[in-house]
């Protein structure tokens, strides 16, 4: 695990990533042509993009911030599940361009959904039982 952060940290920061995510998708998208636009108007079906990025924080701050799940509910796991639609989407969208090149809207929800998959799969695996035991053999 690491050291410096908890996996309570690590899930609020996942989740502070989700709901920025959803911020960028109505901020205008500045880049190199002359036109604004927005995450909502460049993204097919945006409202999926929402409804992900909301169910994935959702998911993960209600487990940071202790409440109970179902036993058979891993939180981390299906949160990191749930937030990898947005993030393979959007990774999709910036590579193939369309007329979006160089805006800084689309790196930033770019980087902000791999941040929302990438700090649960670390919370995910600290918790993992090999995690556990070489923290043990320390």
């Amino acid at each position: 695990m690491n050291a410096s952060l908890s996996r309570s940290q690590l899930l609020r920061a996942a989740a502070a990533a989700c709901g920025l995510f959803v911020f960028t998708l109505f901020v205008p998208w500045f880049g190199s042509g002359s036109a604004e636009i927005t995450g909502e108007e460049a993204l097919p079906s945006y409202w999926l993009f929402l409804l992900f990025a909301i169910a994935a924080g959702v998911l993960l701050m209600s487990e940071s911030l202790g409440f109970e799940m179902p036993a058979w509910f891993r939180t981390a796991p299906h949160g990191a599940m749930v937030a990898a639609f947005p993030y393979v989407m959007t990774l999709a969208l910036f590579l193939e361009g369309g007329g979006l090149d160089r805006r800084l809207g689309l790196f930033a929800a770019l980087a902000l959904s791999g941040l929302s998959v990438v700090l649960p799969v670390l919370a995910w695996r600290a918790e993992s039982p090999s995690a556990r035991a070489s923290a043990r053999v320390r």
